[in-house]
Parts: structure tokens; sequence; C-alpha cells
């Protein structure tokens, strides 16, 4: 490999910055400057350590522990744009299917058709550059867009962290001992503070018993309603999961405090919204109604007609406690989401074994039910806002905005189980066919049951985008824990590169269009000088003419083609019936 790199290398600029991508640059890497200068003189080199990078194809990335994956990505390095380092591998992918041929002949032979076969493939390759490229840009140019949009709204909320943080990104990419932006480092919270966490969260739900309140005033009566219901989401999600005698006895000790807290709670509107007792006295119940299903109807349950008869401002405390309720669930969500990703990168770092599987698994159960109760709560209070008032100055949270922020800690298993069924089903093929550049799996840790196809689709790196939940937030130095503002460092280091990669993506694939022409030019010219300098026979003289000649005029009609596409109006006409013609005319040369 050494000996192959610099022989190709002494044949270009030294002074020119170079990127090597091979599927263990990881291990050969190392020293790889000392060994080439011990190379024999015709092809030793000395590179300058700062002049060389070196990555791994997206592909291949996956199977590498999380220090090469954080150190190689080409989602992180300067310069490379969208490229996935897969483009080698494609060739190899497509011949597999000569081989029942090949392996019957002989030496000559079988590299003759090898070569024949991957002509073919560079040839088409060419010919089929306009509407690939054109494609690229285009999504390229969009996805800059978005991807710039949503850094920068990130950003705005980090004003006061931007500078550090930049500072860091800069650093490593000048030298990269340097502390890693793009790391999560693995000590994070313990169990032990999960534990306590969790046990606190349980000893407030256990302690939210309805008072028996005497002269309620109406921010009271609101106050009670909303306590209400969310005791019963409690009871509604304690009860799916009660299995055993002592859980279904303990539920319906629970439904029995709630239909006394619904008692209190219907004295109150009869005094501040009367209209509810007739709604209810006329209201069809259905046989067997459990109390954690039986509506409130708080005044944002009611038309605005309704609302007319309540208590004077009361529609406006309902507002503003629901607001309230709004923004603290998205602050106990985050933390929420906050845990569940350093609980599951704690299990697969530190749990082995059925036990301690089995305790981490219910620690992240546990968490995860009270991830699903904020999100109620959110979206319980959202509703109620957009009944009362067009204006929510909420945005609507869906089930695809509830993500952690990525932990690549936590993904390693996934994504080589993912990268496997790729290798395996052949599936990036298809990016030659469809000119996606990126050879990226998904790497969403909170989608689960999908195909390699759908999480394809879903969160590849260089098309995620950060969720609001995570850009509209509190976070002052005082509500800000030390993994938390690393969380969202990680997070902003990562957005930073997506918008990176994408600008140079556009610049890349605007060069790449250019050299394009300008190489098509330059071998028609080199074919119309071989028309004139042939030696021979007249008559073969005339057929080395015409065939040089009708290169040059394939390859003029390509680039002619290839600037319509991409600058001008697209247009079926005489140059596509060239290319098509050209489709079965290539030569060696490629």
């Amino acid at each position: 490999m050494d000996y192959c790199l610099t022989s190709l290398l002494r044949h270009h600029d030294p002074k020119l910055n170079k990127l090597v991508s091979y599927d263990i640059v990881c291990q050969w890497s190392k020293h790889v400057l000392e060994r080439l200068q011990k190379l024999p003189p015709l092809v030793r080199l000395k590179i300058a350590s700062n002049a060389i990078r070196f990555a791994i194809p997206k592909l291949h990335i996956h199977g590498h522990t999380q220090f090469c994956q954080r150190t190689y990505s080409l989602n992180y390095l300067p310069g490379v744009g969208r490229t996935d380092g897969e483009g080698i591998e494609r060739p190899w992918a497509n011949i597999g299917a000569t081989s029942t041929s090949t392996r019957a002949m002989g030496p000559g032979a079988r590299i003759e058709t090898l070569n024949d076969h991957w002509s073919h493939w560079n040839w088409q390759k060419i010919i089929g550059m306009g509407q690939l490229f054109a494609k690229r840009l285009r999504l390229a140019i969009a996805e800059r867009e978005v991807q710039q949009e949503s850094f920068e709204i990130f950003s705005s909320k980090q004003a006061e962290r931007i500078d550090t943080w930049k500072a860091m990104v800069s650093a490593f990419k000048a030298d990269g001992s340097k502390p890693n932006p793009y790391e999560i480092p693995s000590h994070g919270i313990t169990e032990a503070d999960v534990r306590l966490r969790l046990a606190k969260l349980e000893s407030e739900d256990a302690g939210k018993g309805v008072p028996a309140l005497h002269e309620v005033g109406p921010s009271g009566f609101i106050v009670e309603g909303l306590e209400i219901e969310e005791t019963q989401r409690r009871i509604s999600a304690y009860v799916k999961k009660a299995s055993g005698s002592a859980q279904k006895l303990n539920g319906v000790d629970m439904r029995t405090k709630l239909t006394r807290s619904l008692a209190r709670l219907r004295v109150l509107q009869g005094i501040y919204t009367p209209c509810v007792i007739h709604k209810l006295t006329t209201r069809d119940t259905p046989d067997e109604e459990e109390a954690e299903s039986c509506p409130l109807l708080l005044p944002s349950a009611l038309t605005p007609e309704e609302r007319l008869t309540c208590a004077p401002g009361l529609v406006q405390i309902e507002q503003e406690l629901r607001d309230a309720q709004c923004r603290s669930a998205l602050n106990e969500l985050r933390t929420l989401l906050f845990i569940k990703a350093r609980l599951i990168g704690y299990k697969d770092r530190n749990a082995r074994h059925q036990h301690a599987n089995t305790r981490a698994r219910i620690l992240i159960e546990r968490n995860e039910d009270h991830i699903k109760l904020q999100t109620q709560k959110y979206q319980a209070a959202w509703r109620a806002l957009t009944n009362m008032s067009h204006d929510v100055g909420w945005p609507q949270l869906k089930q695809e905005h509830i993500r952690c922020m990525d932990d690549p800690d936590t993904l390693t298993e996934r994504h080589t189980r993912l990268a496997r069924q790729v290798e395996e089903d052949g599936v990036d093929t298809i990016l030659v066919e469809t000119g996606v550049k990126e050879g990226d799996v998904a790497c969403d840790a909170q989608v689960e049951g999908e195909t390699v196809g759908e999480e394809r689709r879903v969160a590849k790196e260089g098309y995620q985008t950060i969720s609001w939940i995570w850009v509209d937030g509190d976070y002052s130095e005082e509500s800000m824990s030390d993994g938390m503002d690393t969380a969202l460092r990680v997070e902003w280091a990562k957005a930073w590169s997506r918008v990176r990669r994408w600008e140079e993506e556009v610049d890349l694939l605007r060069e790449e269009m250019r050299r394009t022409l300008v190489s098509l030019r330059h071998q028609a010219r080199t074919w119309e000088s071989k028309a004139t300098n042939g030696s021979g026979p007249p008559d073969v003289l005339a057929g080395l003419s015409a065939y040089a000649h009708r290169q040059a005029h394939i390859r003029y009609a390509l680039a002619s083609r290839f600037e319509e596409i991409w600058w001008g109006k697209d247009t079926k006409g005489d140059d596509d019936e060239e290319e098509e013609e050209a489709a079965g005319e290539g030569d060696e040369e490629y």
C-alpha cells in the first residue's frame, strides 16, 4: 500500500493537500510518514503531517470503533463536501455477475473481459454526468438552505457559548490531538444518579393527592382541573401495565380517589362554568366509563359561545397556566431525553449478562414512561391553547420531534447491523442509479423496526436537522448541567459541519461541472490532432481519421449537451441522439 500510494503521488504536486480514504486507514496511517521516507529513492516522499488527512469511507466506518467514527468520519473533514468514499467499491459490486464466465477463462482472456466491463462502466458514468450533476446540485442547494436555517436558529439560542465551541472545532481541525468537539465523554451521569432522579419523580407523583379545597378562587379551580387531568394521564398509564392482583387493587384505589376529586371539581364547575353542568346531564355516558376517561370540560374544551358564560378572567387564567404547562413539559422532556441517551450509552458500555441488562432495561423503560407522560402533557396543553386562541406561540409536538440529540456511543451496534444488511442486500448499488452521493446509513436511535431503505430516508447524518424541542429552551447557566452543555456542544458542532459540507458540495459540484466541460473539450482536441498525425496506407489513414473525428464529435456533443442541461433549456434534440449513440461507442481509454 505504501509503495502504491507513493508511486501515484510522485506524479502530483507535492504542495497539494492530500486526503487518503481507505477502509483500514485507522491502522495504516500509524507511522505512515516515517515509513514513506524508508522507501526506495524513486518513490520516496516527504509529506508534512498537516498536508495529509485520513478518512474511512462512510459505509465501512460503521464497523469501526467509536474513536474511528469520530476521528476519520468524512462528515467532519473540511473540504470533502458530501463525498462518501465508496466510489471504488461500486464497480466491484457490479462486476460480480461476470464471475460465472470469467472463472473458466485463462488469465489473458479474464483480464481483457474485466477491462471491457470496467471500461463500459466508466463510459456509462461519463455520459451520465450531465443528469447526475444537475440532480446533485439541485439537492445540494436545497439541503444547504435547510441546514443553514436550522443551524442559525439553533445558534441564536446559544450565542454565549458559540465562540467557545467554534474555537474548539477550529483547534481540533488544526490539530487532531486536541479535544474532539464531536465526542461526548463517556463518564456522564451514573446509574445511581438516574435512580435518584427517578425516585424523586415517583415520590412527587405519589404526593400529588388533591386536597379538599374550600373557598377556592378561579385560579385554584383551574389548577385543580389541571392536576386532575395529569392524574388521569398517570392512572391511564398505570392501569395499562398493571398485571398482578396487587397492582390492579392499587389501580382501583387510585380510581376511587380520582372519582372523589372529580366530584369536588363538579361542585366548582357549578360555580365558575355553569354551562358544564347542563352538558354533563345531557351527555351520553358510555357504559363502565372509568374515572380516568371522564371529560373534565375545562374552559378550553367549551365552545366560544359557552365560554361567554364562564366567570370573568377564567379563560385567561387557563391560557396562562397552559402556557406554563407547555414550557415545563418541554424542559422536563429535554432532561428526560438527555437521560435516555446516557442510559442507553451506559447500558451499551457497561451492562453485561442477563441480570445487568435487565436492570438497565427497567431503568430505560421507567424513563420512557416519564417521556410519554411529559409528551402527553405538552400535547394536551397545546390542544387546549389552540382551542382558546389561534395565536398559540408553541409548535405542535409530533412523534418525529421526540428524539435525543445524537450520541454516537449509543449507536455502534445498530450501525454495524445496518451496514452489514446494506452490504448483504446490495442496497448501496442504488446510489449509482439515483445519483445519491451519500453512502451513509441512518443513525437515528429513536426509530425502531424500520427497513434499511426507510432508515436511509429518515436520518442520514448529512440530512439531519435539530428538533425544535432542543432549539426553544431555557439554556441559562443556572439551568444547565455539565452533561447537557456537552450534549448541546456536540449537536452544535455536528450542525456546523453539516452546513459546511453542504456548502462545499455546492462549490465542488460547480467546479466538477466546469472541469468536466474542459476535460471533454480537451479530449476532443486530442482526438482531432490524432486525425491528422497518423501514418500508414491511405485507406488505413482514412479509417483512423474518420474514427478520430467521430470520437472528437462525441465529446463535443457531450459537452454541449451537459451545458444545455446545466445552464440552458433541457430539451430533446440532436445532441441527445449523439449521446445515446455514444453509449455504445466508448473507446478503451475509459
